[in-house]
């Protein structure tokens, strides 16, 4: 699967348990946060395509996702950030 593609399955997980995926550029890393209640996470869109999907995977590892179905692919990249 291309980047691109990853990147996009990423967008959607995160759309199915309600997180906001906000791309920007700036002189800043990206990551999870809250923002006004909402929780979000800001990507660098003048980082590498390899660096939103560390920074996604990263984050997604970080929560309970037992519970919804993520594709094999997505997980694996999860699973190998948490280790």
């Amino acid at each position: 699967m291309k980047s691109k593609d990853i990147i996009k399955e990423f967008e959607l997980l995160a759309e199915q348990v309600g997180i906001r995926v906000i791309k920007d550029t700036g002189s800043f890393k990206g990551g999870y946060c809250i923002i006004e209640d909402e929780e979000v996470i800001v990507i660098n869109k003048s980082r590498p395509l390899e660096h939103h999907i560390r920074q996604l995977s990263s984050t997604f590892s970080k929560m309970k996702t037992n519970q919804i179905f993520i594709k094999p692919i997505l997980r694996d990249l999860i699973k190998n950030t948490a280790s």
